[in-house]
């Protein structure tokens, strides 16, 4: 069977990706530079195959339609008319074989490119494709390939922000899905995310992205605090300024899911707007190991620290013959300011040593391949801790004239390093760290002894790194 009767015989079936795909075969034997004469008689029974497809859909009875448009006598003289395109083609002029279809008049494509891209962007997703059936129906197949190119170099661009279900459409309808195109899979696929990406970040698509977001977090969000959040990934800021935007942790997290949604992440290519610093802070804040976080986290506590600072210089003022009973032999005009500077100081000092109290144990329970900020140091925390604690031991013994204070800090260390040797040990293990009475117990012993306990945190530290052995970063860099 010729290519001529083959192309027929696809299209009497209506199934216009096999009559693409065999056309597409057909061209890798028959090029125009080669053999003129056979590619256009090739194109043209391509065309007349295309135009029979999209009569049959249009109608039910599309081998009578196509009879009459070629102007056969009766309905039922289909197969005759197989032999009457493909047989003479090769003898007669490929002119004489054109059908000449009623073609209404063509839109420019680039102004049709422009109406198509404005409402893919407008038109909600369910009403898109039957819009761009209505405008397809009209188009010639030289305007139909002239308009997609126009729309392929638009989303190339990114100048064409749409739903990816609108981008969905366009493929189809453009055939850009079917492997006969020639477009690389991935290439759509990539650009389907970015016009996606796009259209997200327009204002009329804000309570979109807001219940986008709702779904992603604890609690919800209007659409003005989604804009507000937007901003936070589009305009450049210093870095304590985004240190202050990021005291409150929901903003954080809030923050953390926007990126999510409109794939924002430091070294690939960022939608059009976001800005590159800003996702980077952003990102660092998200790992709960960084150094930006541990900042963060010390800015809150001290900032928590002076509200209630705040809160206990009125206390104290309230009650200010205490205070002068507490500073009677204070100068009168160092009084004030001394009851104030305690009253502040106490309660940041402890927010502060707090929040990097629990860092400390986020960090030294990280997994030894995480990513985290001072590896090295992390591995000799224990080890360094352990030493300050017998240095302050010996001063102790032979400096100082009063011990008391020197002990109660030995037994203060000695508590810190076992139970960080502890967590270390069991959470890096995957296991829950012991909290019963004999294990309160032992560390409370150990705290006593000094000497008992240290050993305990070093036994434990030892261990930990055995069992990573295979996993430290020495190790790694060596096997390279």
């Amino acid at each position: 069977m010729s290519i001529a009767a083959e192309l027929w015989a696809l299209a009497a079936d209506g199934d216009e990706r096999a009559v693409k795909r065999a056309y597409a075969r057909a061209l890798k034997q028959t090029r125009p530079d080669e053999d003129a004469t056979a590619f256009q008689q090739l194109h043209d029974a391509y065309q007349h195959a295309l135009a029979r497809c999209r009569a049959s859909a249009d109608d039910d009875d599309p081998d009578s339609n196509w009879a009459d448009a070629e102007g056969s006598s009766a309905p039922g003289q289909a197969a005759p008319a197989v032999a009457t395109v493909a047989a003479p083609m090769a003898a007669v002029p490929a002119a004489a074989h054109r059908v000449d279809l009623p073609v209404p008049a063509q839109p420019l494509p680039a102004e049709a490119a422009d109406a198509l891209l404005h409402a893919a962007a407008s038109c909600p997703p369910e009403d898109f494709p039957a819009w761009l059936r209505t405008q397809a129906h009209s188009w010639s197949l030289d305007t139909r390939d002239d308009i997609a190119a126009e729309v392929l170099k638009a989303l190339r661009d990114e100048r064409a922000p749409m739903s990816q279900y609108n981008v969905d459409a366009l493929y189809r309808a453009f055939g850009w899905d079917d492997i006969a195109s020639g477009l690389d899979p991935r290439e759509l696929q990539w650009r389907r995310e970015r016009a996606d990406q796009a259209w997200m970040l327009q204002p009329a698509q804000r309570r979109a992205l807001t219940a986008l977001l709702t779904g992603r977090i604890r609690g919800w969000l209007t659409p003005e605090e989604t804009t507000a959040r937007l901003a936070l990934l589009q305009q450049p800021r210093t870095p304590l300024r985004n240190l202050l935007s990021a005291l409150l942790p929901s903003r954080t997290e809030h923050v953390a899911a926007l990126m999510a949604v409109l794939g924002c992440h430091p070294g690939v290519p960022l939608p059009m707007g976001i800005d590159a610093g800003q996702t980077t802070f952003w990102s660092a804040m998200t790992d709960e190991f960084s150094r930006v976080a541990l900042q963060a986290r010390l800015l809150r506590g001290v900032a928590v620290g002076g509200l209630l600072a705040l809160c206990l210089c009125g206390a104290v003022w309230a009650g200010s013959d205490v205070v002068d009973w507490i500073l009677a032999d204070v100068d009168s005009r160092v009084r004030t300011p001394l009851a104030v500077l305690g009253t502040l100081l106490a309660p940041v000092i402890f927010l502060a040593a707090r929040t990097a109290y629990r860092f400390v144990h986020a960090w030294q329970g990280a997994p030894e391949d995480a990513p985290v900020a001072l590896p090295w140091l992390r591995i000799l925390a224990l080890p360094l801790l352990i030493g300050a604690t017998f240095g302050l031991w010996w001063l102790t013994i032979n400096r100082l004239q009063d011990p008391f204070w020197g002990i109660v800090g030995c037994w203060w260390l000695t508590w810190v390093a076992t139970g960080l040797a502890q967590w270390r040990y069991h959470t890096r293990r995957g296991q829950l760290v012991p909290s019963g009475v004999f294990t309160l117990i032992g560390r409370v012993v150990g705290m006593a002894t000094v000497f008992l306990g240290l050993m305990t945190a070093i036994g434990y530290w030892a261990a930990d790194l055995f069992s990573h052995r295979d996993q430290l970063r020495w190790r790694r860099q060596r096997d390279r």
